[in-house]
């Protein structure tokens, strides 16, 4: 015989065994015994909280051969009803029989009197997809139906029922089933099966079941499958690619250090671990959502995914919660437009870290009293901010030997690594939308994740004694953005070192850089704020998405020279390029 699923396996054959929805269950055998039997009802709810079980124990309830009211599981009528072949209970999928004609033909055999049992019902599932017409045809019937006739309606989505419907039954709205009723079940379900089981991991599924039993049966069911002899919690995290609370906490306090490198890396790590980054997202709104409530009310029974303990080390402050929250809510939506999921999901949590000036000292504070363990990531963000007396007063350790004017030059742009600076005067590479499309068309991804998994420890070789060791310094506050055969782009959270690093005297020295610690021969290195990087994105999505991407060509950096000596032949080839995108 076929396998059975364990939700179809295990669906309630009694009011007893439904979980959850016990108001419901009450007033219905209540209406049963007082014989006050309504002629329509409406069940509606999330998906896989019992709606269309409900109905089909309503139908055994009325037509039980033991008498009205029970559910015997035994006579003729309720193996009918259960075997899904009874000749007076319909189940209509109105999803595939929308049509007004399908409804007139419900109509012609409403007219007719029960074969086998009581009452004739007809359950109608998902009826909120059924055209107006076939609604209003409808309308009549269900406001006057025979005596023995009870329709039950069934949808997830009520507010796109017909008034005019919706006041012609009795509503019933069922709630998501609470993760201790689901784990309950489950544990029952395992027993009689004879699977052993830790109870968090149980505990685990039925968070993801989001008040689903159906769901969270479904689930199970693959877990068997994986975990074959016992349920663990860690096969659990393994099995559907979650990340545990450790690592989604960690990525909320990075973003708070402003430690953008930290979390970007442990998000990369944990989707290549085959972590599910949408879930992820929704994780981290959960949990926000938690740090809410416990900042402002401080009590723990309201907390839904962190415990008392997860929750009181972590100080952010409110204002910055509702901040964090509106930008993860505001990225949500934006899934189903994208095709690069983990891209949008990076770009959200460096829109995170970028906190409004102030609050980045604020949140590091806070955390390094309230975490020691993260003593470690502060103490690398602080040595890679120079000090105010540095910035004032920029005394680089060189060299006793001589260097030439060029090189003197190159160190002391080079010293400019804070965003508090000026940008660095003199020439300087122009990133105009044009060059960095055609770098982005030419991107090479596993080339800048080779970068990426090798920058901080390549860059952190070059001691101060070196004529370079200040650009490395630089570097070291910038992460690769793109990477192709002649370009790398590095982005930065400071205007000053963007602007440094992209200084026409710098250009050579940072070739040398890439050629002496990466093995590039004859590569240009650019940077790019944060901000304008996003941007830059953004406009690299839409032409996508629109089928207006351009051809690679070879690419070409101008300076700022050049664009004041052609600046109107600069302007007419960026709106003709504009024009040829279509734009």
């Amino acid at each position: 015989m076929a396998y059975k699923a364990l939700y179809r396996t295990y669906r309630p054959k009694t009011f007893s065994e439904v979980v959850g929805q016990r108001a419901i269950i009450k007033t219905l055998k209540n209406s049963i015994a007082q014989d006050k039997i309504a002629h329509a009802y409406l069940f509606c709810g999330p998906r896989g909280t019992g709606k269309t079980s409900m109905a089909r124990l309503f139908a055994k309830a009325l037509n039980c051969s033991t008498g009205q009211g029970n559910q015997c599981n035994k006579c003729e009528n309720c193996l009918a009803i259960m075997n899904g072949n009874h000749p007076d209970v319909y189940e209509i999928d109105a999803a595939s029989n929308s049509g007004v004609e399908n409804v007139r033909n419900l109509i012609e055999q409403v007219g007719f009197a029960p074969i086998m049992g009581r009452y004739k019902v007809y359950i109608i599932d998902e009826v909120h997809s059924m055209s107006p017409s076939a609604f209003n045809a409808l309308l009549k019937t269900l406001e006057e139906p025979p005596a023995n006739v009870v329709f039950i309606l069934a949808t997830t989505e009520p507010n796109k029922v017909l008034p005019t419907i919706l006041s012609r039954v009795q509503r019933y709205d069922f709630t998501k089933v609470s993760d201790k009723d689901i784990v309950l079940r489950m544990k029952q379900i395992l027993e009689t099966e004879g699977i052993e089981y830790e109870e968090s991991a149980l505990k685990l599924i039925a968070r993801m079941a989001d008040g689903g039993v159906r769901d969270a049966l479904s689930l199970l069911d693959q877990a068997i499958s994986y975990c074959a002899d016992k349920i663990k919690e860690k096969e659990i995290y393994s099995l559907f690619g979650l990340l545990q609370i450790e690592d989604k906490i960690n990525i909320i306090r990075f973003c708070h250090l402003n430690d953008v490198k930290s979390a970007l890396e442990l998000v990369r790590k944990k989707a290549d671990e085959g972590a599910d980054i949408v879930r992820l997202h929704d994780d981290l709104i959960n949990i926000y959502k938690d740090l809410l409530i416990y900042g402002t009310t401080k009590d723990s029974s309201l907390l839904e995914c962190l415990k008392p303990e997860e929750a009181s080390p972590i100080t952010i402050s409110t204002t910055e919660i509702r901040r964090d929250l509106d930008i993860l809510i505001q990225a949500r939506r934006n899934y189903k437009n994208v095709i690069n999921v983990l891209d949008e999901f990076e770009l959200t949590i460096i829109k995170i870290s970028m906190k409004p000036e102030g609050e980045q000292e604020k949140s590091k504070v806070a955390i390094e009293k309230s975490e020691p363990s993260l003593k470690s990531s502060l103490e690398h963000i602080e040595k890679t901010e120079p000090k105010n007396s540095e910035i004032n007063n920029p005394t680089p350790s060189i060299k006793s030997e001589p260097i030439s004017s060029s090189e003197h030059t190159i160190i002391r742009s080079s010293a400019l690594s804070n965003d508090d600076l000026k940008e660095g005067e003199g020439a300087s590479v122009i990133i105009d939308e044009k060059t960095i499309i055609n770098i982005m068309v030419q991107g090479n991804k596993k080339m800048k994740q080779n970068l990426i998994k090798d920058w901080k420890n390549q860059l952190e070789t070059i001691l101060p004694s070196d004529r370079l060791y200040y650009l490395s310094k630089s570097l070291l506050k910038c992460l690769p953005a793109i990477a192709c055969d002649e370009v790398i782009v590095v982005k930065t959270f400071f205007k000053g070192v963007a602007s440094n690093l992209n200084l026409l005297s710098n250009q050579e020295n940072l070739t040398v850089l890439m050629r002496d610690l990466f093995n590039l021969e004859d590569i240009r290195v650019v940077a790019l704020q944060n901000s304008k990087y996003i941007d830059f994105v953004n406009t690299f999505m839409n032409y996508n998405q629109a089928n207006s991407l351009p051809k690679p060509e070879k690419i070409v950096l101008r300076n700022s020279n050049q664009n004041d000596e052609q600046g109107s032949e600069g302007k007419t080839n960026a709106q003709n390029f504009v024009e040829s995108l279509g734009i």
